[in-house]
């Protein structure tokens, strides 16, 4: 069994569905907006398989594309699915970061307070610190477990 991009997709859009400027672009209609939003999911999508393979112990294999390129040959864990989500959650914010640090090098300290009030920016920045320790921690207890069962992994020391 095969696992949808559209199915993780649909979970990274449910998890952002209150952020308003993921969704909304200007002098554009509904249908054009959500092609949009699924390609940035998209691109979103592929970073984070891309940092999930470099910081877990997963085969490769795992994320190999079905032959219509719709998604991967494999069926992926809902714990899988799940971490996947939180990196591209993380991705995204990262991206507003971004924003926030190219914005704070531009403005005096006296022109962000007017744009940006600093508790709403240590807002954001703790939030994205949040979410990087969830992100570390959930990686962490999916490389210490056998990925179908759940079982802890033990290191046989005796060979």
């Amino acid at each position: 069994m095969e696992t949808l991009f559209d199915t993780i997709i649909e979970r990274f859009l449910y998890k952002v569905e209150k952020d308003r400027s993921f969704f909304n672009y200007y002098k554009i209609n509904d249908s054009e907006s959500l092609e949009i939003v699924k390609k940035r999911a998209m691109n979103y999508l592929s970073e984070a398989v891309s940092v999930f393979k470099l910081k877990s112990n997963i085969n490769y294999l795992l994320f190999e594309y079905n032959d219509d390129k719709t998604g991967f040959k494999n069926e992926l864990t809902d714990d899988e699915i799940y971490i996947i989500v939180g990196l591209m959650y993380e991705i995204h914010l990262k991206r507003d970061l971004l924003l926030l640090k190219v914005m704070s090098e531009r403005y005096a300290p006296a022109d962000l307070k007017i744009f940006s009030p600093a508790n709403e920016r240590n807002s954001f920045l703790n939030l994205v610190s949040s979410v990087e320790k969830e992100n570390e921690i959930l990686l962490d207890t999916y490389n210490a477990r056998d990925r179908l069962d759940g079982s802890q992994r033990i290191l046989n020391y005796s060979s």
